[in-house]
């Protein structure tokens, strides 16, 4: 880690690349499985069932004055309809991984960022990070906000830092540029929309609620030690095929889950989910890492919740 590489109560969130990850494009060569995900390649062999009754996260988003309407316009234009939407909850403002998964031959087209706390992370236009590998900036931001009825709520029982929370939700458009910390390279502009939200508030209240379609899910660095949490996301792995999860990167950070908020999850939306396996590299070295890379396989089986147990030790 380098000396200027910011640490707060989050977690530490400094850029340190699996192996695994990097040769996740050759592992893919090497079995045929999807060599390079592009949008294009990904819709083609993607759940395209789930992909056709799922709303797009955009689509549930507005501007709050001109200027952001403008914003989100523009950005509606470049995505067009067919895009992937890759979702990171405990993001704190790791933009790092963004390269790192690209590094994997994983290339979603928009990013969707949730983390609780407020004020914790400096978010505003011009802001710029240094992690390990890359860095960061934010070349604009513009505040959205959601359309459709919802509820936020941050349980306190949740969360370890009640202080930070925010009374209401702050949802920004943001667009970050990536260099490659030693070189100087530029390695690309990309869209962020950042939710101020707990997870579980955000998987609850929009995810599952407005039926949104998510492709690519990071669960990495989730902070259930000193990082600011006390429920596991990990509970959404059996909600994979209702969110329409097609790809998954997971470390393997403690051995920690939560079955009830998957049961919570199924008996209020009416779930029926689909079960499934993870396929991909299994050789997972003990690093400190952003850790492996998986396929979401589906089956026409229902989801048997004693897996649960399973994906929790072994992912």
């Amino acid at each position: 880690m380098t000396k200027d590489t910011k640490i707060t109560k989050k977690s530490v969130k400094h850029e340190v690349i699996h192996e695994s990850i990097l040769d996740w494009g050759k592992f893919q060569e090497s079995r045929g499985i999807y060599p390079h995900i592009s949008t294009k390649e990904y819709l083609s062999s993607s759940s395209s069932k789930t992909q056709k009754r799922m709303k797009k996260i955009v689509q549930i988003l507005n501007g709050v004055d001109l200027e952001s309407k403008e914003k989100l316009k523009a950005l509606k234009n470049k995505l067009k309809t067919d895009y992937t939407t890759c979702w990171y909850p405990c993001s704190a403002d790791d933009f790092a991984v963004i390269h790192a998964i690209e590094r994997s031959e994983w290339l979603p087209d928009l990013f969707v960022y949730t983390d609780y706390l407020r004020n914790e992370f400096n978010l505003e236009e011009g802001a710029e990070r240094r992690y390990e590998y890359t860095n960061s900036k934010i070349l604009s931001k513009s505040e959205l906000k959601i359309t459709p009825n919802y509820k936020y709520h941050v349980d306190k029982t949740f969360i370890d830092l009640p202080d930070l929370i925010s009374e209401e939700p702050i949802i920004l458009l943001l667009e970050v540029g990536l260099w490659h910390n030693d070189s100087g390279a530029f390695l690309g502009n990309k869209d962020v929309i950042y939710f101020n939200f707990e997870n579980i508030n955000f998987l609850d209240e929009i995810l599952l609620k407005q039926k949104i379609k998510i492709d690519f899910m990071i669960k990495t660095n989730e902070g259930m030690a000193w990082g600011g949490g006390r429920r596991s996301i990990k509970g959404s792995y059996g909600l994979f095929s209702e969110l329409g999860v097609d790809y998954l990167l997971t470390d393997k950070h403690g051995e920690h889950g939560d079955v009830k908020l998957y049961n919570e999850m199924v008996e209020k939306h009416q779930l029926s989910p689909k079960a499934f396996k993870l396929k991909g590299i299994h050789n997972r070295a003990h690093l400190s890492g952003r850790g492996t890379c998986y396929n979401v396989k589906y089956t026409e089986e229902s989801f048997n919740v004693d897996y649960l147990q399973t994906l929790f030790s072994k992912y």
